[in-house]
């Protein structure tokens, strides 16, 4: 005998978050640089450290940015890029990819964030809730998810009220030697 009965269910799918264009489009792979300055990115001048165009170790493309910090310094080594700026409040999804040299011996050594700017490129005022954007790591905004010798995505949703500038930008300590590559900003779609 073959029975026969009605049953109500529920699934329940997560979907990606859909992405429009991309906004990051001043050399976010780091692909250009004229003599040993990245196009569209500034270098710390004050840097203790190098920061040099890698043609071996690199996420996509032809070249990536590898940072070296000289341990023996204080201070670190940083680079930023020209401000992107944002006309629109909703979320967006800031990412970029790194890689922890098989030789650093400090793998907490990798900084990284956004700063969120007025649209006319100052900065906030103090004590403004909308002043940069930190990826998972500790409270001092420190990666905690730094895989030696393979390529690692660093990405975080963030949502902006009203219109800025956002200041992408990655900053090392400690001895450690990192390549960085392929940043990205979307905004995400509902």
């Amino acid at each position: 005998n073959l029975t026969t009965q009605n049953m109500d269910f529920v699934l329940t799918v997560k979907v990606p978050a859909q992405t429009g264009e991309e906004m990051f489009t001043l050399n976010a792979g780091l692909e250009k640089w004229t003599g040993s300055t990245i196009d569209n990115w500034t270098i710390n001048p004050n840097s203790a450290g190098t920061v040099t165009q890698e043609s071996t170790i690199k996420h996509s493309g032809s070249y990536s940015a590898k940072m070296a910090h000289d341990a023996t310094t204080k201070g670190n080594a940083e680079i930023k890029a020209d401000a992107i700026s944002i006309a629109d409040a909703g979320t967006y999804i800031y990412s970029f990819y790194y890689y922890v040299d098989d030789a650093t011996t400090n793998e907490s050594g990798l900084r990284h964030w956004a700063f969120i700017n007025k649209p006319d490129g100052s900065k906030p005022d103090k004590g403004s809730a909308q002043t940069q954007i930190n990826y998972t790591g500790d409270s001092n905004g420190y990666s905690s998810t730094q895989t030696k010798g393979s390529w690692i995505k660093e990405e975080v949703e963030f949502n902006v009220t009203e219109p800025c500038q956002i200041v992408p930008m990655a900053r090392i300590y400690k001895g450690t030697t990192v390549y960085v590559d392929d940043f990205s900003l979307k905004k995400v779609i509902k």
